[in-house]
């Protein structure tokens, strides 16, 4: 076998690699977006019990 056959399996392999990782960085990002909203919502509602 070339080298060269080898170069299309390894750059399969990276691009997977890669869109599984930014699977996990969108889902990471999901998460803490989520969470600075309900910090958001906390402090609202923190903020209005004190108005009161």
């Amino acid at each position: 076998m070339k080298i060269t056959a080898y170069k299309p399996v390894l750059n399969k392999a990276t691009s997977k690699s890669i869109k599984t990782m930014l699977r996990v960085i969108d889902k990471q990002a999901q998460l803490v977006e989520d969470e600075i909203k309900t910090l958001v919502d906390n402090d609202k509602q923190l903020k209005h019990q004190v108005k009161l």
